[in-house]
């Protein structure tokens, strides 16, 4: 004797649920990622969702774009903004970016072997990203990301764009010891302690990576 179920009965077919595509994704078909069961849109998996843009989507557009010496204001302003907590946590005047002067900024959006990209996600700058090179080795000398767009992995994804860009094979920076999310990023992204390290004053301690790709 067969005992039937409360609930729906077993012969009704499921309703199909209505297909939702949101204008980014370009109607893309949704796949679910085994591991983290989530739906993702193309071939990358991004594994957690933008705050700010992305919202209703699972993706979102980052590019990087060269910046030239009108944007010196825009720059100095983007540094003390981003790094304000820092300046007033170490008082280090003398190396903070964000006590900079308008002058040393232009002088080096005007360096040959040094090149100053804005962070753009979908036409609003959250951030800029500063590479000197030369024929062997790309340094890492400055990235920023404006308080209110942190946290959503966008100095992640702009260091991995920043490092397809050049064909130098060694990459090189240098951040604060005692900032441990700095040191979180970039170990990350691959970055491996050289053993270097340089003190800078009696609480700040700078510590030296590199990455071969």
């Amino acid at each position: 004797r067969m005992v039937q179920k409360s609930g729906a009965c077993h012969s009704r077919k499921p309703q199909k649920r209505e297909k939702i595509t949101h204008e980014r994704c370009n109607g893309k078909r949704r796949k679910r990622d085994k591991r983290s069961r989530r739906f993702y849109y193309g071939k990358q998996r991004q594994r957690r969702r933008c705050k700010i843009f992305g919202r209703k989507c699972f993706e979102y557009m980052i590019k990087l774009e060269k910046a030239s010496d009108t944007d010196a204001e825009e720059i100095l302003s983007m540094q003390q903004s981003a790094f304000a907590p820092l300046l007033k946590k170490y008082k280090d005047y003398e190396t903070n970016p964000a006590a900079e002067s308008l002058e040393r900024v232009r002088e080096r959006l005007a360096y040959t072997y040094t090149d100053t990209f804005f962070i753009v996600v979908e036409n609003t700058k959250v951030g800029c990203i500063r590479i000197a090179h030369n024929n062997e080795v790309c340094t890492l000398k400055q990235i920023l990301i404006l308080p209110q767009f942190q946290g959503n992995g966008y100095a992640q994804t702009a260091i991995a764009l920043a490092e397809s860009l050049y064909s130098q094979k060694v990459w090189r920076l240098d951040t604060i010891k005692q900032e441990n999310k700095l040191r979180h990023l970039y170990e990350k992204l691959e970055y491996k302690q050289t053993g270097k390290e340089q003190k800078v004053s009696d609480i700040i301690t700078l510590i030296f990576y590199q990455k071969i790709k």
